[in-house]
């Protein structure tokens, strides 16, 4: 794609409806990656991603095999795969090479502690980029540039963008593969090269997680009838050109793995059982509005930004408003089916992170005078909802997840047992679950879950601690 479409992000062109100031928002992009790079871990602590790494890591050797010690599901010739998205850990590779490198000046931390450590900052790019994108929409949208960089602080600190920048999943790149697809589509009319441009996000979306597979049938219905960028035949191919490459390497891929380009398989997907409708009705809610996996919990502000701004946005783009609940309410529904719709170790509801561009898109929709109790209202949310991403990013979820599973009920907050594990240490008198008492201990007591979980906390204390000596035993 042309650079030239991002240029108004350095200084917005003069004769462009709805921009003001003298700067663009690369200015407010750059001071969020800097804080997200500061948020950053410096490993990479959850077994999902561990098992992403692996196949970065032999990937390098030209193979897609990876250690039976990592999260897995055994291919069609007998060998432990990756189940998630090949596109991710193709990602992570320089960031894999740069540990190596540094691993070669200081030797006395091991070379997989220093591949994650860079691997934890990767995604801190991709968030910045999605913020990036929607930037550009809000701009399309008429947003006002001073009020686009009041926009993208809020947003970059009040929902879940800022945990998912250091929590090394798939997500993210997912989520950036939808939503720069949108924005490309919604200027498919002026060019081809933007319908091609979204073909290829949308390709880039599929390599990065199968959770797209249920996504992006409903995004190409979408872009048959959104009226501004209704497709035409043409168009319509451009796209599809875009995204053909994605599609062949994902079903060469699928036929190296399972021996079938049409196969697809997933750790913990062999248990599916349809739930019934009470259950399935009662999981759609709590993914919605529960205190564990609740979006519109981690992400209070996108609920009272839809509330206010709701009927300007039927006012003035009822289609856009339509697209983005049918999006919203149709991937609920398809998760709420499986056995792991409380989605595991994680903060919040990280299948929904992409979501979270779509919905604010409303900010463009928001009452230009708002009344003292509706300000009072959006004010509070903004204080509430950083409060609560604060809370995912200084703590460690696998540390909060054991916490939950041993200390509470199975299905209460993930909040409580983040609150416990800030107020207090971690117990050794229960053991997480498939772990004996020794690793148990090793687990608990190891610094990553005793400090703030970002990497200048843990190279601080590792070197007051060890007065530079030794370095914070790895995970094995």
């Amino acid at each position: 794609m042309n650079v030239r479409y991002f240029h108004w992000l350095i200084k917005p062109r003069n004769n462009e409806e709805g921009t003001t100031g003298t700067t663009g928002p690369i200015s407010i992009l750059l001071l969020i990656l800097a804080i997200y790079l500061l948020s950053a871990s410096g490993r990479v602590g959850i077994s999902d991603a561990g098992s992403m790494l692996e196949l970065s890591r032999s990937a390098l050797h030209g193979q897609f095999n990876i250690s039976e010690s990592a999260t897995h599901v055994i291919g069609a010739d007998g060998k432990p795969y990756c189940h998630y998205g090949i596109l991710t850990s193709l990602i992570w590779i320089p960031f894999v090479l740069l540990g190596r490198l540094a691993h070669s000046f200081w030797p006395i931390i091991a070379q997989s502690q220093w591949e994650e450590f860079f691997v934890s900052f990767s995604l801190c790019f991709v968030v910045v980029a999605i913020l990036g994108y929607l930037a550009w929409e809000w701009q399309r949208l008429g947003v006002d540039n001073r009020n686009i960089r009041k926009y993208l602080l809020v947003v970059g600190f009040t929902t879940m963008l800022w945990p998912f920048a250091k929590i090394p999943m798939s997500e993210p790149l997912m989520a950036l593969g939808l939503f720069a697809a949108y924005c490309h589509w919604q200027r498919s009319s002026s060019s081809p090269k933007h319908a091609m441009a979204a073909g290829l996000w949308l390709g880039i979306a599929l390599l990065s997680r199968k959770q797209a597979q249920a996504v992006i049938p409903v995004m190409l219905l979408a872009f048959l009838f959104i009226p501004q960028a209704k497709a035409t035949l043409s168009r319509f191919m451009f796209l599809l050109c875009g995204m053909a490459p994605s599609v062949l390497i994902q079903l060469a891929y699928n036929q190296h793995r399972w021996g079938s380009p049409f196969v697809e398989k997933y750790a913990g997907a062999e248990s599916l059982k349809l739930p019934g409708i009470t259950d399935w009705a009662t999981r759609c809610f709590l993914l919605l509005f529960g205190d564990y996996c609740g979006f519109f919990v981690y992400n209070i502000l996108l609920l009272i930004i839809l509330v206010l701004g709701f009927c300007e946005w039927r006012k003035r783009h009822l289609h856009l408003l339509i697209f983005v609940i049918i999006l919203t309410l149709s991937q609920v529904i398809f998760i709420a089916q499986f056995p792991f719709w409380l989605q595991g170790i994680t903060f919040g509801p990280r299948y929904f992170l992409y979501f979270i561009p779509f919905l604010a898109l409303g900010v463009a929709y928001l009452p230009s005078a708002l009344t003292g109790l509706q300000r009072g209202l959006l004010y509070s949310s903004v204080a509430i909802a950083i409060a609560i991403q604060f809370l995912g990013v200084c703590t460690d979820p696998l540390a909060a997840f054991w916490r939950r599973e041993l200390y509470e009920r199975p299905d209460s907050s993930i909040f409580m047992a983040r609150f416990h594990e800030i107020q207090r240490q971690v117990g050794l008198d229960k053991t997480p679950p498939d772990m004996d008492k020794p690793n148990a201990k090793i687990y608990w007591t190891h610094p990553t879950f005793q400090t703030p979980d970002f990497w200048w906390w843990h190279a601080w204390y590792m070197l007051k601690e060890t007065n530079g000596r030794h370095v914070i035993p790895p995970f094995e």
